[in-house]
C-alpha cells in the first residue's frame, strides 16, 4: 500500500512496479511487476464496471436519491 502513496509519479505507477519486483527478487521469485499490474486491475475494474448500472438507473430515474423521502421504504 505504501508504494501506491509515494508521490513520485502518477498514482505510484512505476514506483509500485519496482517495489514489487524488488520484493519478489528478495524472495527469489520473478514477475513482481506483473503481480502489481494484476493488483491494480483487480482494484480498479469493479469501480469502473459500477458506472454502467449507475448510468442505467439514472437514465431510468430509479436512483433512491431521485425519489421523495416519503416514498422510500423503511
Amino acid at each position: 500500500m505504501f508504494t501506491l502513496l509515494v508521490p513520485i509519479s502518477y498514482a505510484g505507477f512505476g514506483v509500485g512496479h519496482i517495489a514489487f519486483e524488488r520484493l519478489f527478487s528478495i524472495l527469489g521469485m520473478s514477475g513482481g511487476a506483473t503481480v502489481f499490474n494484476v493488483y491494480l486491475i483487480g482494484q480498479t475494474a469493479p469501480c469502473l464496471l459500477g458506472v454502467f448500472p449507475y448510468l442505467t438507473l439514472r437514465r431510468n430515474g430509479g436512483l433512491p436519491s431521485d425519489l421523495d423521502p416519503a416514498d422510500q421504504p423503511l
